[in-house]
């Protein structure tokens, strides 16, 4: 039973280095690869190809730039900094202008408030879509 608890750990532990070399690679690239190469792997991204390819080919390109290779390693993967980190609705009121809503203030606020009208959703929507 221990045996088998140690390979089922030893297991995950290997495909979190995969996902980390994946994630941690495509992060990378977009960070500080060139625009050919940040649009390269975002049309292979939208390729829909299988993952093991789209695995093989960011791994590709992260050791064959120095520059993606060094952000790669630069990276913090530890999940301590996430503590405090701000809620979606905080980024959300962050991003749009000081009139806010009353459908922003229910959110907010927990839902406790009506939603507002029709024009009050239009606009919520378009503030949004003006700062993303």
């Amino acid at each position: 039973m221990q045996q088998r608890a140690l390979q089922d750990l030893v297991e995950m532990q290997a495909a979190l280095d995969r996902n980390r070399q994946f994630l941690g690679g495509m992060i990378a690239t977009f960070r500080v690869g060139d625009t050919q190469t940040s649009n390269d792997l975002l049309a292979m991204i939208r390729s829909e190809i299988g993952l093991a390819q789209l695995g093989s080919y960011v791994a590709n390109t992260r050791r064959s730039n120095p520059m993606i290779e060094e952000a790669f390693r630069s990276i913090d993967f530890t999940s301590d900094a996430q503590e405090g980190l701000p809620s979606p609705m905080q980024i959300l009121k962050s991003m749009t202008p000081q009139h806010s809503s009353t459908i922003e203030r229910s959110a907010l606020d927990g839902g406790s408030q009506s939603l507002g009208s029709a024009s009050d959703t239009a606009n919520f929507h378009e503030s949004v879509d003006e700062n993303i």
